[in-house]
């Protein structure tokens, strides 16, 4: 019976040893991405008209109104209907929300309209036979891109390709992108797709169920990077080497860009396509993958991923527009752990619907949403305001035009006049402070101060809006029509950084 007994010990010991390797995993690397996780980063396209048009004006702005394109009387040699890839997205919940970047979706972004010669990339247009020509790209399906995914199964079997998919919906896009703080966008897959091989164009197919479930990435703390192990990895498609799989690199984690601004720096190769794609740590995405440095004094290219905590106001406006609470969260102890000083950390983020409060159905809508601190005069408020987008306006462009944006581009993106623009890109800091007036000053100085809080939202034509305060704290929500308030609501914002839909109704 002993031996028995010690047999059985001998047989259970054996077996314990034996399953312990697929009970408890070996520790995985830092840069370890699990297939499941290199399926969820997309590669997003759309389908552009090209024109060759000759002796359109230089500072010409292409404008489309439907199917008619303005080309300021230059002649339309050649026509073609491309599809072309623009960049990467992640996916970031099973129903199919994608993050990616605002100059990846925008559709007069990157590789919007836009105007370029037909070579290389001199400021000045081909000449041929004394004939001024150039390309322009005008994207047909505005507001939708194209996915081209991976799959598990191809992965498990280390077969290297994608295939178009989906067609996905855009839902949110930084329309102030070319200010380099900020560039974001969401999108919901909403359609099957394919590819029809023989036009070299995508087909949209039936739409999504209830029963379509996506690969998707888990988020965690981009600020919990250990500094002892911080490599990472980038997976996008960044157009160059092969087309058709996702290109996965390594690097290190560098940190906060500075200490004002949260954009991660790292030091994993990128391309041009890898925007929007993911940075991942220990498999969960910690950033979005939006722009390349040029060589630091490291010896290595340097590129910056924007952190996940800089998707609260997107996610609000989402949940806000769409009716949803399918995307993901952003817990408050990821903002204390960003060490950082940038003003973002010290914001929340609530979406309101405005109606009437006879009928919930009659939306208050088109005009403006006034919100100020408790001992702000209203008056003082809007002036403030006005005054303070001026700045913004000011240091946005020069920001942009030392980054090689071009007046013409500038001048359609804030929609101001082409000479106005160029002055500004003229003139120098001390220029445009020296202009001020003495009240303009005494609110400079606030601005400083950080004292006074005042900023106007505009109500769309959905009746809702998002504002963006601080958190904590106790404000006045005035309804503004034709330039006289409404109503006059008390708010105090929580300590969420994403809050609401809430609904304010108003005496009309």
């Amino acid at each position: 019976m002993g031996n028995k007994r010690n047999s059985i010990k001998i047989v259970l010991t054996f077996l314990a040893i034996s399953i312990l390797p697929f009970a408890v995993p070996a520790q995985q690397s830092p840069d370890w991405v699990s297939d499941r996780t290199i399926a969820a980063v997309v590669k997003l396209g759309k389908v552009y008209d090209y024109f060759i048009v000759e002796n359109m004006p230089d500072n010409h702005i292409v404008k489309v109104n439907y199917d008619t394109v303005d080309f300021g009387g230059g002649k339309v040699i050649k026509r073609e209907r491309v599809f072309q890839h623009v960049g990467s997205g992640v996916i970031v919940n099973p129903d199919g929300w994608i993050f990616s970047n605002a100059h990846v979706a925008n559709d007069t972004g990157q590789f919007g309209i836009r105007t370029q010669q037909i070579s290389g990339a001199d400021a000045k247009p081909v000449i041929k036979n004394g004939i001024s020509v150039k390309a322009v790209a005008i994207p047909v399906d505005t507001g939708f891109m194209w996915v081209s995914m991976t799959k598990e199964e191809d992965l498990r079997k280390n077969v290297r390709r994608s295939s178009l998919e989906y067609l996905a919906k855009t839902f949110y896009v930084d329309d102030d992108f070319m200010n380099f703080n900020r560039d974001r966008a969401i999108l919901k897959i909403v359609s099957h797709a394919k590819m029809d091989l023989e036009k070299g164009l995508p087909q949209k197919l039936n739409e999504i169920s209830d029963s379509d479930r996506f690969p998707y990435v888990q988020m965690e703390n981009p600020f919990d990077v250990s500094i002892h192990d911080p490599k990472i990895r980038s997976i996008g498609f960044p157009g160059i080497g092969p087309q058709d799989f996702p290109a996965i690199t390594s690097g290190e984690y560098l940190g906060p860009e500075s200490n004002t601004r949260s954009h991660i720096l790292h030091t994993a190769f990128i391309a041009g396509g890898n925007s929007g794609g993911g940075l991942f740590y220990k498999d969960k995405l910690i950033g979005i993958n939006t722009w390349s440095k040029p060589d630091l004094g490291t010896g290595r290219s340097v590129s910056s991923a924007q952190p996940n905590t800089y998707w609260g106001y997107p996610i609000a406006a989402v949940q806000l527009w769409a009716n949803t609470h399918e995307l993901p969260g952003i817990p408050n102890n990821w903002l204390k752990a960003d060490p950082s000083t940038d003003p973002y950390k010290n914001r929340i983020y609530a979406g309101f619907n405005i109606c009437s409060r006879y009928n919930e159905a009659v939306k208050i809508k088109n005009t403006g949403l006034l919100v100020f601190g408790n001992n702000i005069p209203i008056a003082e408020a809007a002036q403030y305001i006005q005054f303070e987008e001026g700045i913004k306006v000011f240091f946005a462009i020069k920001m942009a035009a030392a980054q090689g944006v071009s007046i013409m581009d500038l001048a359609s993106h804030f929609g101001m006049d082409f000479n106005t623009v160029k002055a500004l890109v003229a003139s120098t800091e001390d220029d445009f402070f020296a202009a001020l007036n003495p009240q303009q000053k005494r609110f400079l100085q606030t601005i400083i101060s950080g004292e006074f809080f005042a900023s106007v939202v505009m109500i769309d034509k959905e009746g809702q809006a998002i504002i963006s305060v601080p958190p904590v704290k106790d404000f006045k929500l005035a309804v503004v029509f034709n330039s006289q308030k409404i109503e006059i609501f008390d708010f105090s914002s929580g300590s969420d950084i994403i809050q609401g839909p809430w609904t304010i109704r108003v005496n009309l």
